[in-house]
């Protein structure tokens, strides 16, 4: 397609329709470039429900973050642990000592000897073979600071997943409803007009011919509005997931709406609920990991036997080694040896931080048994909004039904002049409500298994 707009002298008269012209043959070239991923076009992505869950998964940088956690607390374990291993280090040195004669001097020691080149390196050994369980406690602590850590990750996806499927679906909601304005702004055009033509041949009054087109004018403020907050929602969770561009929705099937039957038997909801919710594992393994904290402090005060060995080898140089009797020049040593370390003062620090500690695993335990209160009220809560929601799904499916049938005949009546303009907007409005009040009931449905989901911690217990 081409288009050419050849100036004129005509005045300025004929500068705006060239305007036009000009704007209209551009506007296609602009939505081709954006279609084909041309300058300033917006990648799309089209995901379901389950696809933006594992796409949040993977770009979140929060579960990153999380799962970078745990590589911490494992490191931190692993150091721990290495205390049960003995620590060999090698040394090595060039010393040059003084200048001068020590005929007759008779040398002990390596370290305090005055020659002239020395050069020697040694390997060194230590192991703190009995701490009375010491190390054993702080190891205890580690481990159950990585369950912790990895409860923790679990936990925030449970989060993710929640807030992904309650954003989705209300997205889905809100598309939803932009049809519906946008059939609702359809049908008021066309009272509208069928209204204008009535009030013309004087079969209605001006008043009734301007409620209508009033109706009209709020049919098109609700479409846009709608509008508005469908794009608003579907931004939102695009950034929710990570994902830099725009997003398509797949809408759920009827199959998934109808299966969504709320579970009965609270008693078993709540047992699994308490096995099953990684945010309770997770302030268990915390209350663990500081009662071994509190252990090991406690075993500060305690003494702690500890082995060492030292092996060596020294070079000297001709001239030192006359001094020692050693026409070799060269001396090798070991040693081993027992070492006792008994705390004596300490200036109250262990004591502290024995405190600091308990303290802290009492402020854990209260938190664990406020969460413990928190998930039955959850999973009671949940369940409670399912069935209300599945209850309301039949009430509003019928009334739709109901409505829309009314509607229809009320337009009926109104073209053969059985009924006034009024009898007919009236029914077209109620049945707009009445259908966007089924669409609100019908996602709610999903989104009320997806707060019992999301309360119980494990989706898998629930057929998806």
């Amino acid at each position: 397609m081409s288009c050419q707009v050849t100036p004129t002298t005509a005045g300025r008269r004929r500068l705006l329709p060239a305007l036009i012209v000009a704007l209209s043959c551009a506007a296609p070239t602009i939505a081709l470039a954006q279609s084909t991923g041309g300058p300033g076009a917006t990648a799309t992505r089209t995901m379901t429900i389950d696809e933006a869950i594992d796409y949040a998964f993977k770009h979140r940088g929060e579960l990153d973050a999380a799962r970078q956690d745990v590589i911490v607390k494992e490191a931190n374990n692993t150091q721990v642990n290495a205390r049960f291993m003995p620590n060999v280090t090698g040394n090595a040195s060039v010393n040059t000592g003084l200048a001068g004669s020590f005929q007759g001097l008779r040398l002990q020691g390596l370290s305090m000897s005055p020659y002239k080149n020395l050069i020697g390196g040694s390997v060194d050994a230590r192991w703190d073979i009995f701490d009375f369980g010491r190390t054993v406690a702080d190891s205890s602590a580690a481990s159950f600071a990585i369950d912790a850590a990895r409860h923790g990750v679990t936990d925030l996806k449970r989060t993710v997943r929640f807030r992904v499927q309650d954003r989705y679906l209300h997205c889905l909601t809100l598309t939803a409803m932009s049809d519906l304005s946008r059939k609702h702004e359809r049908g008021a055009e066309e009272a509208s007009r069928i209204a204008k033509a009535h009030a013309g041949a004087g079969l209605i009054s001006r008043g009734d011919y301007d409620l209508a087109e009033l109706q009209h004018l709020q049919a098109q403020r609700m479409r846009m509005e709608t509008e508005r907050a469908e794009l608003a929602c579907r931004r939102m969770l695009a950034a929710l997931i990570g994902l830099n561009g725009r997003l398509e929705l797949v809408d759920v099937s009827d199959s998934q709406v109808q299966n969504a039957r709320a579970p009965s038997g609270l008693d078993g909801l709540l047992e699994t609920a308490r096995k099953s919710r990684p945010d309770l594992a997770a302030r268990k393994a915390a209350a663990e990991a500081l009662d071994r904290s509190v252990i090991s402090a406690g075993l500060d005060h305690l003494p702690m036997l500890r082995a060492v060995g030292s092996l060596g080898y020294v070079l000297v140089d001709e001239r030192v080694a006359t001094l020692i009797d050693n026409p070799h020049g060269n001396q090798h040593f070991y040693a081993v040896g027992v070492g006792l370390e008994v705390p004596i003062f300490e200036g109250g620090s262990i004591l502290a931080r024995m405190k600091a500690l308990q303290a802290q695993r009492k402020a854990e335990m209260s938190l664990l048994a406020d969460l413990k209160r928190t998930v039955t009220a959850e999973v009671k809560t949940a369940l409670h909004m399912w069935k209300v929601s599945s209850e309301q799904l039949q009430r509003a499916r019928d009334e739709a039904k109901r409505a829309e049938r009314v509607s229809n005949q009320a337009l009926a009546r109104y073209k053969a002049g059985l009924v006034n303009v009024h009898r007919w907007t009236m029914a077209r409005m109620i049945a707009f409500r009445s259908q966007v009040a089924h669409q609100r009931a019908r996602y709610g449905v999903l989104r009320a298994k997806a707060g019992l989901e999301m309360a119980m911690g494990d989706a898998k217990t629930l057929a998806r």
